[in-house]
């Protein structure tokens, strides 16, 4: 059984895994410093951003390459966990940053870079799921096809990883598995909150609905959470000799 930090902990649910580490990497980060702190680390200070804004408004390109440095990664893994396709998680952020380096005339400001990125980024998701006909539930990662016999992960290329990388690339793939389980509203707003950090308020600006909508999802969507986990641990417990 794979034993990790708990999750969810300030919702009182705390399955055994951290969904806030998981990233769209084939292996995930082993370092100290998971994807919540990295979302953190990379926020402006309000006026840095403005300046950056304004310099972006007024033709420089160079000003808004900085933020596109500064968010790719995170418009990247908000892409990959909503769509979980690679490739397509990649040519959506090219889309995003496009979209929004032809509006930024147009953005006044009223909320954060981030937030209108991410709003546009989410947009983006949908709509490509629709045209694809990618409507619920998101085909789920089977770990029986990434594991081998002995528990190691199977990732084509690559050397034979460590005990403790790879249980937390099984980790990464039981997260996914379980947030594919969910409905689409339920998987957008549990990945902005628990995986992104973004605060309630947040989370309403970017999907465009109220705060206590927001609230209502993500008790609902903790909860399913919490069911599909334990359900799936005792499934792969029941397969231990």
């Amino acid at each position: 059984m794979v034993e990790a930090e708990g999750v969810f902990v300030k919702s009182n649910l705390v399955p055994p895994a951290s969904i806030a580490g998981v990233t769209n990497t084939a292996v995930p980060d082993t370092s100290s410093t998971n994807l919540t702190e990295k979302v953190r680390a990379s926020r402006l200070s309000r006026e840095a951003e403005l300046a950056l804004i304004a310099r972006c408004q007024a033709g420089d390109r160079e000003a808004f390459g900085v933020l596109l440095n500064r968010y790719r990664d995170r418009v990247v893994n908000l892409a990959y966990q909503l769509l979980q396709q690679r490739e397509t998680a990649e040519d959506v952020a090219q889309e995003a940053f496009t979209q929004a380096f032809t509006a930024i005339g147009s953005f006044r400001g009223e909320s954060q870079m981030f937030t209108w990125l991410y709003r546009i980024t989410v947009n983006l998701c949908l709509q490509r799921r629709r045209r694809a006909k990618l409507w619920e539930p998101l085909e789920a990662p089977h770990l029986e096809e990434r594991c081998s016999e002995n528990g190691q992960l199977n990732d084509n290329n690559q050397a034979p990883y460590s005990t403790e990388v790879a249980d937390k690339a099984i980790t990464k793939l039981m997260v996914e598995q379980t947030l594919a389980r969910l409905s689409e509203p339920l998987r957008v707003v549990l990945i902005l909150r628990e995986m992104h950090d973004l605060s309630y308020e947040e989370v309403a600006t970017v999907l465009n609905i109220p705060v206590g909508t927001v609230r209502s999802r993500l008790n609902e969507a903790r909860r399913k959470f919490r069911d599909a986990w334990y359900q799936a641990e005792q499934a792969e417990m029941g397969k231990q000799p």
